[in-house]
């Protein structure tokens, strides 16, 4: 959706003037190249309101690969922090009936 519409603004921002955008598909390849923070340097803004749709796309490039990266190492590190709260509650569980145990002979030494 993204590259979408930001294919067809930069079109329309771009087609007017004489820059290097200049076709459907050569906005297209901008879009995907500026979302994905490539910039190969191809092709580029040269209106004020072409490089400021460059920033946003750059910057909602950044922050989606960003969650994307974001979810994939939560992904990848779940397993291990179940792992640990199951092993945090068995060792509270043997410290709880270690407490009892000490607290009975306590109780046997006290009589």
């Amino acid at each position: 959706m993204l590259i979408a519409v930001s294919s067809i603004s930069i079109l329309h921002f771009e087609s007017a003037v004489d820059g290097n955008i200049k076709t459907a598909e050569d906005a297209v390849w901008w879009s995907v190249v500026t979302i994905t923070t490539v910039g190969y340097g191809d092709k580029y803004p040269i209106t004020t309101e072409g490089r400021i749709l460059a920033t946003i796309l750059m910057t909602a490039g950044i922050g989606l690969f960003g969650a994307i990266s974001g979810l994939m190492a939560s992904a990848l590190l779940l397993p291990d922090e179940t792992k640990r709260e199951a092993e945090e509650k068995e060792i509270r569980n043997e410290l709880e009936e270690i407490k009892l145990i000490l607290s009975e002979l306590k109780k046997e030494k006290e009589a």
